[in-house]
């Protein structure tokens, strides 16, 4: 996978299919996951990260509804809302410098509402 829609295609697939070995497998040891409250940097923190966002999204009756994608040369960015059994992802982006095949940098906010 060399092109930025490539990777960002595999990324979203491994993603919906709760895989999270192909998830890292679009990261690297230098790639860095940047949020309001947290950086995680490196292969093994951005997966702490992933386990927690797969375990909730893949469980029944969650869902993610990707809403619009834009890829412009090494960047892309994502806009999605969804819901699980403990919170409702009213509005969420993520964004994506992606170079030589692998995601270099992502960061993500969103607006999530946790469920009583």
């Amino acid at each position: 996978m060399s092109t930025t829609q490539a990777v960002l295609d595999h990324h979203l697939q491994q993603l919906a299919s709760a895989n999270l070995d192909g998830l890292m497998s679009d990261y690297t040891d230098d790639s860095t996951l940047v949020m309001a409250d947290a950086a995680y940097r490196g292969r093994d923190e951005i997966r702490g990260f992933f386990a927690q966002a797969v375990e909730m999204f893949a469980q029944p009756g969650a869902e993610l509804v990707l809403r619009q994608t834009r890829v412009d040369g090494d960047t892309a960015i994502i806009v999605w809302d969804g819901d699980t059994p403990q919170v409702r992802v009213d509005f969420a982006t993520d964004s994506f410098i992606i170079r030589d095949g692998k995601i270099l940098v992502q960061t993500f906010a969103a607006k999530m509402v946790p469920k009583s």
